[in-house]
């Protein structure tokens, strides 16, 4: 029987201690809400809410059962990032025909044209908060919109924009700080470097953990930055399948 006078905290030092079902249901219940929050996030992209809802859901519950409280890490910071990406995963999976609203696809434009103007008059890629300054869009806002054309079939991550320096969406994405999200993938990442040859840890180490871009990698190796954003996709497979 699950004490209901139990604060979150304490539920989940005895889940820790202790996991049960019960225990596992209860805490799902009081943070149903982290799962609802993100997945409205997507709404509006060509996939059911209600689909997408479920997706969160189910992450969500594998979240609460692999979270450690030892880390110091609030439950919901660990998954958030979790349930995002089981999220992008799914519309990778059924999203062929994500669909973009009008005032979506102004703004792109409007963000594609400020990264281009910023990369001519600052002779390299803008960063994030440089393009949100320049379209007075928030941060948030810019991300976002980025990320709905990474989960739409009309834009690939390889789309290459050109102002002096010529770089991909893949970069601008890469670039963002992510906090805890980065710092679980970079302790995964750690554990599973053992699968990869010489030049993926090199590129991999470069990428995402001195946080160069990806035109900077491909320039040090000598190879096309397209080289680089194909490479990151087949070591990223190679380390899923060893995680």
């Amino acid at each position: 029987m699950v004490n209901k006078s139990l604060s979150n905290e304490e539920l989940l030092e005895q889940y820790h201690n202790s996991p049960t079902i019960e225990l596992r249901n209860e805490i799902y219940n009081r943070y149903a809400n982290v799962a609802q929050a993100v997945a409205r996030k997507y709404v509006g992209r060509g996939i059911e809410y209600e689909d997408i809802l479920q997706v969160a859901r189910m992450s969500l519950l594998k979240s609460i059962e692999r979270y450690d409280i030892e880390r110091g890490v609030k439950l919901q910071s660990f998954a958030a990032p979790t349930i995002i990406g089981e999220i992008k995963n799914y519309f990778r999976a059924y999203g062929n025909s994500v669909k973009i609203s009008r005032r979506s696809l102004a703004d792109i434009t409007k963000i594609k044209l400020a990264v281009n103007a910023l990369s001519v008059d600052l002779g390299r890629q803008p960063t994030v908060k440089e393009t949100s300054d320049r379209v007075n869009m928030s941060e948030e806002y810019v991300l976002e919109m980025l990320d709905v054309m990474e989960n739409s079939n009309s834009t690939s991550l390889d789309t290459i924009y050109s102002g002096e320096n010529t770089y991909t969406l893949g970069d601008l994405i890469g670039n963002f700080d992510r906090g805890y999200a980065d710092v679980d993938i970079k302790d995964s990442i750690k554990r599973a470097l053992d699968v990869l040859n010489e030049k993926e840890r090199y590129i991999i180490i470069q990428r995402y953990y001195k946080n160069k871009s990806q035109r900077e990698v491909a320039d040090t190796l000598e190879v096309s930055q397209m080289y680089i954003s194909r490479a990151e996709r087949k070591i990223f497979e190679k380390l899923r399948h060893r995680i």
